[in-house]
């Protein structure tokens, strides 16, 4: 791009060159040292404002994931470059005023290429190929932007808004990280309190139920021996005594029916023995489970390592340091301490910052609107648009000269057959009169 002031650029160094690119100012339009020092200092700003956004993603990534990774560092890095190209972009484009605008028409008027001057526009039709505002396409008010302008801003907006309000929890998570650390057991006990709790709720319900059914079983089948093999009892007295009956032969004395309930007695005897001890061993085992119970209910590290589930829970629970777990812990801190004023105004102290630091570029677009360099590349840009219009005017202009000259010959064909059409006619109507 040609320097409108004729003025040879200042000699500076590559790292001032590439500050300068990053603030968005194409170096040969900065004619003077002080210039390009003012934006080497405001392209630094803006890869300031880049790393800050690579250094908030990042950590906000790794509090997340809970770990660091380089995959994480180099997705960091590609943000922050979106973020130096939106800034980069915002600064880049300049700013038309009306003003401006009809000082470049003017000048253009004077030595517009190809003599489009007042006295052409006059001899070729007048205001009909004037350029105008209207033709340049920037707006005529004084500090309205372009709609395209807005939606780059409310995209940065919206870039400094999100993350500083996600940012500003992993900063909080990282400097009350001691305070974090104290919390978190205490979370953590309460969330396996309340496995322990249902895992022994559980155990309740079904395995000592299943034990206790088991005994009543047992009890009933030990009752019912008891009642027959006092059943035999009384028919083997009977069947002594010589007593008639249903099951008795009433003969008396100890014959082979009293032989026969005698046995079947001994046989009902030895099952009930078998079932006592059934139930003895079932009642050892509900007592054990209930020991059991109760060490696990007070938390006994031995008989919870005997459970697999609890040992499970245990170490999903205690392992758990994610960033939603650290965010739970220090809200909990907040409300054990509700006087720790940096604790609770910390968040928004560290969104307002990251606010203010993103939007730094911004700022500086918005109040450094109408300087040295702004009016030099606005004037450039004008005066390329006046002669890409005045090229297509100049073309429009050409296209309608064609077009009438095309119009002109036909008409004159048309003319030039008339007449000939009309001198045959003479002649022949001539010529029939000879004859």
């Amino acid at each position: 791009m040609q320097n409108t002031l004729n003025l040879e650029p200042p000699k500076i160094g590559g790292i001032t060159r590439f500050l300068v690119w990053c603030a968005g100012v194409d170096r040969t339009e900065v004619p003077t040292r002080a210039e390009a020092m003012r934006y080497s200092g405001l392209g630094a700003l803006v890869i300031v404002v880049a790393l800050v956004g690579t250094a908030t993603f990042t950590g906000f990534v790794c509090v997340v994931m809970g770990r660091f990774a380089w995959p994480v560092l180099l997705i960091g890095l590609f943000w922050g470059l979106v973020i130096l190209s939106v800034d980069r972009m915002i600064l880049l484009e300049p700013v038309y005023r009306e003003r401006q605008v009809k000082g470049v028409l003017t000048e253009f008027r004077q030595d517009a290429p190809g003599g489009g001057g007042e006295e052409e526009d006059d001899r070729e039709g007048g205001d009909e190929w004037r350029l105008s505002v209207e033709t340049l396409g920037v707006p005529e008010e004084k500090g309205r932007f372009k709609p395209g302008r807005w939606l780059a801003y409310l995209v940065r907006l919206a870039i400094a808004f999100v993350l500083a309000f996600l940012v500003a929890e992993t900063a909080i998570l990282l400097l009350f990280q001691q305070e974090i650390k104290a919390t978190l057991p205490t979370l953590h006990r309460e969330a396996f309190d309340k496995e322990v709790a249902v895992y022994v709720q559980q155990q309740k319900d079904n395995g000592r139920k299943t034990l206790e059914d088991r005994i009543t079983t047992l009890t009933e089948d030990r009752r019912q021996l008891k009642e027959d093999a006092e059943e035999t009892q009384d028919l083997m007295a009977k069947e002594k005594n010589g007593e008639g009956g249903d099951r008795t032969t009433g003969l008396g004395g100890y014959g082979g029916q009293w032989r026969a309930l005698k046995e079947k007695h001994d046989g009902l005897l030895e099952d009930i023995d078998e079932k006592n001890k059934a139930i003895d061993t079932e009642r050892k085992n509900l007592k054990k489970f209930d020991e059991r119970i109760d060490l696990i209910a007070a938390y006994d590290d031995k008989e919870i390592g005997k459970t697999p589930a609890l040992v499970e829970a245990k170490n999903e629970i205690y392992g758990n340091q994610g960033f939603s777990e650290q965010q739970r812990a220090f809200h909990r801190y907040l409300d054990a301490h509700p006087d720790d004023v940096i604790a609770a105004a910390g968040p928004w102290a560290i969104r307002i910052l990251l606010i203010a630091i993103d939007l730094l570029p911004l700022s500086q677009k918005l109040r450094n609107k109408d300087t040295g360099y702004t009016r030099r590349i606005s004037t450039q840009a004008l005066l390329l648009r006046a002669r890409e219009a005045h090229t297509a005017q100049r073309e429009l202009r050409e296209e309608d000269r064609r077009a009438w000259l095309r119009d002109l010959r036909r008409r004159h064909d048309n003319e030039v057959e008339r007449r000939r059409a009309a001198w045959r006619e003479r002649w022949r109507m001539n010529h029939m009169r000879e004859e």
